[in-house]
């Protein structure tokens, strides 16, 4: 997976081939189809083990801790800008290729159901369901705004620099729908 990523950031969609990831990885190709049947599976389970990374930080936070200020907290904590690494070369990828742009979006599908669940068990008993609805869409859709605003603003730049730029705009993203949508901010 890491040697996956890495060709990914490097060169896009294309430059990750059975070949680069098995030699880049170490292993033959034969071994990297013992594993995979096709480079799109590597990218299905890259995505979905980076899902599951954000769902296993949700589920350990604290239980009185806001959603939004879980979401706040990976986005701007040093320890993460691996997985924030990861989100950006997903979202830069995805942005370029439609394959991949459609893997992502199943994905994201899936796992916004389970977001929803989530939000529904951290709620207090009689909230609106519609509230935790759109709070996890809120989320999802925060973060999605952040990968285009940053993706366009820095050219996709994947340095220690730019993943710094976009947990910089993946948290104000948050900030804007924690505050809303009534008056646009200036500046």
């Amino acid at each position: 997976m890491d040697a996956a990523y890495a060709l990914l950031a490097e060169g896009g969609l294309e430059a990750m081939t059975a070949e680069s990831i098995a030699e880049r990885a170490g292993v033959s190709r034969r071994t990297f189809f013992n594993y995979f049947p096709t480079t799109e599976a590597v990218l299905v389970r890259g995505v979905r083990e980076l899902l599951d990374q954000i769902s296993a930080f949700f589920v350990a936070a604290p239980a009185d801790e806001a959603i939004l200020d879980i979401v706040l907290r990976v986005a701007s904590s040093p320890a993460e800008e691996a997985l924030l690494r990861r989100v950006a070369v997903l979202g830069t990828v995805g942005k370029a290729n439609p394959q991949t742009k459609g893997v992502l979006h199943m994905a994201m599908l899936d796992w916004t159901e389970w977001l929803i669940g989530f939000v529904r068990t951290r709620v207090p008993q009689g909230t609106d369901d519609l509230y935790a609805v759109s709070l996890a869409t809120a989320i999802v859709s925060a973060a999605q705004a952040a990968i285009i605003r940053w993706s366009e603003s820095t050219d996709n730049n994947l340095s220690p620099a730019g993943i710094a730029a976009f947990r910089t705009t993946l948290a104000t993203s948050i900030t804007y729908f924690r505050r809303g949508f009534d008056a646009a901010p200036i500046g």
